[in-house]
């Protein structure tokens, strides 16, 4: 499939060879694993190493560019970037980007909260009415969670916040991706005082997409599609899976 790629706003592409068209590619400035983060100097992820692989595949060439949360929402609704590499599903975000039909891996939100806490989760989520709950503007944590209208819901901007402000007893609870949420407690030093709450609130498919703003959107979210399903299928994603601690929560 031949592809026209054209965009705007690009930075240098890093560590790519290959000599195809350039695509921006979004992620949050803050590490998000096991989807994309720093390891030695070198951004890593499932997300990262699945983007390599289309782009090794479709002859295409990798910009990442990290932007606040908000921002990378901006961006795609603004066509300033082209695609983000790990996105939740909503209608709302489908209404600026082509998603790729196919998701490359399975998203797990957890509450967490202070080790010395009682709280307690067995699933209904009106357990937790009354309790202010902190959470990551922008962020989607299932449709179930995000309905909840009856739920105190407060917004921060990423998990640093986050994780201090449930140590520091701003909130008794907070929800969140189990990875980067031990990461960013590990970072700060505090990663024995936080408790991680089962079961999980939310186990959701994750996918690219592509900004709307971006010439043959539609075209390039198919060849993605198709190459990512051929992906899964070979022994490879596999070894993914397992490098990224995801085999357990992988679909069938």
């Amino acid at each position: 499939m031949q592809i026209a790629l054209c965009g705007a706003a690009r930075a240098e592409p890093v560590d790519h060879t290959a000599e195809g068209p350039v695509l921006v590619a979004a992620l949050a400035e803050v590490d998000y694993p096991p989807f994309y983060y720093t390891r030695e100097g070198h951004l890593t992820g499932i997300s990262v190493d699945v983007i390599n692989y289309l782009a090794d595949k479709l002859n295409l060439r990798i910009v990442y560019q990290r932007l606040s949360w908000p921002r990378v929402l901006q961006s795609l609704e603004r066509g300033h970037v082209d695609l983000v590499t790990t996105f939740y599903y909503t209608p709302e975000r489908a209404r600026d980007v082509i998603y790729v039909q196919e998701p490359h891996a399975t998203e797990v939100n957890a509450f967490f909260t202070r080790m010395d806490s009682k709280l307690t989760f067995d699933g209904d989520l009106h357990e937790l009415e009354g309790h202010m709950i902190g959470v990551i503007r922008g962020y989607t944590y299932g449709l179930a969670f995000d309905d909840a209208d009856f739920l105190h819901k407060d917004p921060v901007l990423d998990e640093r916040t986050l994780v201090r402000m449930v140590v520091g007893g701003r909130f008794n609870v907070a929800i969140g991706n189990p990875f980067a949420i031990r990461l960013e407690a590990r970072r700060q030093g505090v990663e024995d005082q936080i408790r991680l709450i089962d079961p999980p609130v939310d186990l959701s498919p994750i996918y690219m997409a592509i900004s709307r703003q971006y010439p043959d959107a539609r075209a390039l979210a198919d060849a993605f599609t198709d190459t990512i399903r051929r992906l899964k299928a070979s022994p490879y994603y596999d070894e993914l899976l397992r490098r990224y601690d995801l085999d357990e929560r992988a679909e069938e």
